[in-house]
């Protein structure tokens, strides 16, 4: 219930300090983990737990190591707790929980019992203001470069940002950097996935759709003039055919296949005007 938790049970992440000791969330429930632990399995938590107070492991598990946050404010330099343990971890978080995760493992390969290891990472793909500015991974070079067509996004209207800037000062309030954040982007990131994708954009691209006009009008005729079998003079089929190939490649994506297409039939339709302009033989 991370979405509503404080409705549900009144607890106010702001009024954090006079929070219940050992609060749950989802004390009151049969769990997965605490049935499997009944029934002989050893139990281990790895990674983001969100559901209550972080510093020692619930009943339902043996092992325990997860952050104090729920919300990811940096990959980098988290305090972490390992079974009672606290540390300061200064690489990335999710390195951090997955070698902890083989750790476990490998020490559970001579263990005759079962065991059931639940590895929540923490948002690996970030929330503000984690993700501001560009990653810091050993991933990065291989991803600087490329499109990201899966994540496209689009800046919001400078005044949107404006106004929800004002109705907090109106309220007697400060923008928290942590809402007022995902507002900026992509407007001001140079993060790689969060930046615009071709065609994603604020505003028209007068040219590129002046062109996709023009692509569709040449098409248009080749399809009509096919249609009618009839160009200044009838058609074969031959021409006919030639003509419905020609409009499919012009309206193609991929650039050399309607650029060879748009050249293609640029020069059968000179040549078929300058035929039928010549006087006939008969």
């Amino acid at each position: 219930m991370p979405s509503a938790h404080s409705v549900r049970t009144w607890l106010d992440a702001g009024l954090a300090s006079e929070w219940p000791e050992d609060w749950n969330a989802i004390g009151e429930f049969a769990t997965l983990p605490g049935q499997l632990k009944s029934a002989g399995y050893s139990t281990a938590l790895i990674g983001k737990y969100h559901l209550g107070q972080p510093w020692r492991a619930p009943a339902d598990y043996d092992h325990w190591v997860t952050f104090p946050h729920g919300h990811t404010v940096s990959f980098h330099g988290n305090r972490m707790i390992e079974n009672g343990r606290e540390l300061v971890h200064k690489g990335h978080s999710v390195d951090f929980f997955a070698d902890l995760t083989l750790d476990y493992l490998g020490s559970r390969r001579n263990e005759p019992d079962p065991f059931f290891c639940f590895v929540p990472f923490n948002g690996a793909y970030g929330h503000w203001p984690a993700i501001r500015g560009e990653s810091q991974t050993r991933f990065d070079e291989i991803y600087r470069d490329l499109p990201l067509h899966s994540i496209p996004r689009e800046g919001l209207n400078r005044r949107v940002i404006e106004r929800y800037t004002q109705r907090v000062v109106e309220a007697g309030g400060t923008p928290h950097e942590r809402f007022a954040g995902p507002l900026l982007l992509p407007n001001e990131t140079t993060s790689p996935t969060n930046s615009p994708l071709p065609g994603y954009e604020n505003g028209i691209d007068f040219v590129g759709l002046s062109w996709l006009l023009a692509r569709l009008v040449l098409a248009l005729y080749l399809v009509a003039t096919a249609l009618a079998k009839f160009d200044s003079k009838s058609l074969s089929l031959f021409e006919v055919g030639t003509r419905l190939a020609l409009a499919l490649a012009i309206l193609a994506k991929p650039q050399a296949i309607h650029f060879a297409a748009i050249i293609f039939a640029a020069t059968l339709l000179l040549f078929h005007n300058w035929r039928s302009s010549q006087p006939s033989s008969v």
